[in-house]
């Protein structure tokens, strides 16, 4: 995710350091300080207070992870510097909200209201399973969409979290095979999903 991230923000950086950015009538280029918190909230808060402290930066766009948005968000606010997620959608990712740290996309209690009449009119499902990544993202995403469908009368019958990394997963898919949910939905990143589906 970062990768394909940071690709994007090279390619705008260079646009707008060819125009340069003005302000007050002195024209400045910007400079980005780059960390990789690997997905690991620890070393999400390490790379805002370094950001913060020494980098001294005016300014964040990050993180991709739901547990490391978490854990930035409240040191935005600490230090006065407006942060930006362009991805994490677990609910208290902004809730219940921080002055300085703001999110791009609809949060999983917005989206799954919209989301499950389409899987409901598609399939009609009396039953649902979900398979998900065990953080603040999986179990977010695994939540709103559990309320939802109960509130439609879809009865969950398996729920199944994973850890990041994981490369098994027969017995997940053994114990969800054996719920026979007419619906399974995952959530988690493309490699375990591309496990999941061979």
């Amino acid at each position: 995710f970062g990768t394909n991230g940071w690709r994007g923000v090279q390619l705008a950086l260079e646009e707008i350091n060819a125009a340069g950015v003005k302000v007050k009538g002195e024209t400045y280029k910007i400079e980005i300080v780059r960390y990789d918190s690997r997905c690991e909230p620890t070393e999400a808060v390490a790379n805002m207070r370094k950001l913060a402290l020494e980098d001294k930066v005016i300014g964040v766009l990050g993180d991709h992870c739901s547990s490391c948005c978490r854990g930035i968000a409240p040191l935005c606010e600490e230090y006065k510097i407006p942060g930006i997620t362009i991805e994490c959608a677990a609910d208290n990712v902004t809730s219940p909200g921080h002055e300085y740290y703001f999110r791009m996309r609809p949060s999983m209690g917005l989206m799954a209201p919209l989301v499950t009449p389409k899987i409901i009119n598609l399939y009609h499902p009396a039953t649902i399973g979900f398979l998900g990544i065990n953080d603040d993202y999986g179990r977010s995403f695994i939540q709103s969409f559990k309320d939802n469908m109960g509130k439609a009368g879809i009865d969950t019958v398996v729920e199944i979290y994973f850890e990041r990394g994981n490369t098994d997963f027969m017995a997940f898919l053994s114990q969800t095979k054996e719920a026979d949910p007419d619906v399974v939905m995952y959530v988690g990143v493309a490699p375990e999903g591309a496990m999941i589906l061979k």
